[in-house]
């Protein structure tokens, strides 16, 4: 299986306009012997943070741009969310290093444990 993952921005636009213009417009569609599957990872959860800090976190918006790539392309997008995942193995390491003087970067966690890991196993 083919899994693409749509974030609703202009790479990934890009590439399912790609893979629907060569393989079709559906999720189950052949892609040799593999099948093509459209997926939106949600990787927050804008409803646990309060009032000041949703403005600036742009999860749904980011599902809504997806979902209007996909509707027009005539591809079925799924949603899967890695919430927990983000926040255990990305977040909290991240914001520990901070207290502890260390700058790391939350995308290197991100495309270790989330977008190679935990969408993988999916």
């Amino acid at each position: 299986r083919v899994v693409l993952a749509l974030s609703g921005g202009v790479d990934s636009a890009v590439a399912a306009a790609l893979l629907q213009e060569t393989y079709g417009s559906s999720n189950n569609s052949d892609i040799g012997s593999a099948v093509l599957q459209t997926v939106h990872m949600s990787n927050w959860n804008s409803n646990t943070q309060d009032d000041d800090s949703i403005a600036s976190c742009t999860s749904e918006q980011d599902w809504k741009d997806a979902t209007a790539v996909a509707e027009h392309l005539r591809l079925n997008l799924t949603r899967q969310h890695f919430e927990r995942e983000y926040w255990n193995q990305v977040f909290e390491p991240y914001v520990n290093d901070i207290f502890r003087g260390t700058m790391g970067n939350p995308d290197i966690g991100c495309n270790v444990h989330v977008k190679f890991g935990a969408l993988r196993e999916f």
